[in-house]
């Protein structure tokens, strides 16, 4: 099998493959964490195929925290090491801050760590220069307590790359990973969003 390199257009070329084989030339596009970062892949390589964009929670504008990354390197490795449940829960920590870290998703990861070989590094971060002919309007949406992508460095990026920016906000008391409480939230912005740029 391939393996798409973060480093590069390559998720964004990808993923125009994937559009073109659905016969869909533009359409809005919505990407949270990882996902985002592969939407700002398209709209470097192929703005002309994003009508819409909406980036939550995203990759993809600033890098994760150093000091989060050791942290994470660290309970990653002694993971490898010696599985334990409680060291899953820690690797999981800074999505989640104070959240209580579902069982659900403890296996969910748990399966992913032991049966998929998953790339380590984030699609980098865009340059406003990739950007100067994405013209879409674009809403971005990050969250207060994001241990990974801290919510003031994104929006302020957010800011500065955007060329159609129309909002940058941040959700009140959320996490990396999205409570279930906050998808109303989510879905009502979204749709607001997309009745009033579409």
């Amino acid at each position: 099998p391939v393996r798409l390199s973060p480093h590069d257009d390559s998720y964004g070329y990808w993923l125009v493959d994937v559009l073109n084989a659905l016969n869909l030339q533009q359409l809005p596009l919505l990407g949270g964490s990882y996902g985002a970062g592969i939407l700002l892949r398209v709209a470097a390589c192929a703005p002309e195929r994003i009508s819409t964009a909406i980036l939550f929670i995203p990759s993809g504008l600033v890098s994760i925290p150093f000091s989060t990354m050791l942290y994470l390197l660290g309970w990653l490795g002694l993971y490898r090491l010696a599985p334990t449940p409680e060291r899953l829960k820690r690797i999981l920590r800074p999505m989640f801050k104070d959240e209580p870290i579902d069982e659900e998703v403890l296996e969910i990861t748990e399966a992913v760590f032991r049966f998929v070989h998953i790339e380590p590094e984030m699609p980098h971060n865009v340059r406003r220069a990739e950007l100067t002919n994405f013209k879409a309007p674009t809403l971005v949406l990050a969250a207060e307590k994001d241990g990974l992508f801290p919510a003031n460095k994104v929006v302020t990026r957010a800011r500065e790359v955007f060329p159609n920016l129309v909002a940058a906000e941040v959700i009140p008391d959320a996490t990396h990973y999205l409570p279930a409480r906050y998808h109303a939230y989510l879905n009502e912005r979204c749709d607001r969003f997309l009745e009033e740029t579409t």
